[in-house]
């Protein structure tokens, strides 16, 4: 089963480079890990400046926050106001 886990935050803008090399680095990180098969850095472009890590899973696990996700959360949650979700592929009939 294919599903995501999204951290979004919206960084203060002071912080907002911090903020994404914190990302950026911590994204790298987490890339070996197995069933793990996608880490993508998101930015905004508006003028919030919002910043997203999306991690792609596919296993047969329900899809919960997980460990890793629980830890991009806590660490970016220092920067800004943060919402962390899970989101399921939709199959097409």
């Amino acid at each position: 089963m294919r599903w995501v886990e999204m951290i979004q935050v919206r960084p203060r803008m002071q912080d907002r480079d911090d903020a994404l090399r914190t990302l950026e680095q911590m994204a790298k990180e987490l890339r070996p890990i197995s069933s793990l098969h996608g880490v993508l850095v998101w930015t905004q472009t508006d003028d919030f400046g919002d910043l997203a890590v999306i991690l792609q899973w596919d296993n047969d696990r329900q899809p919960v926050k997980t460990r890793e996700g629980y830890l991009l959360a806590e660490t970016m949650h220092a920067f800004g106001a943060l919402s962390h979700t899970i989101w399921n592929e939709k199959q097409s009939k």
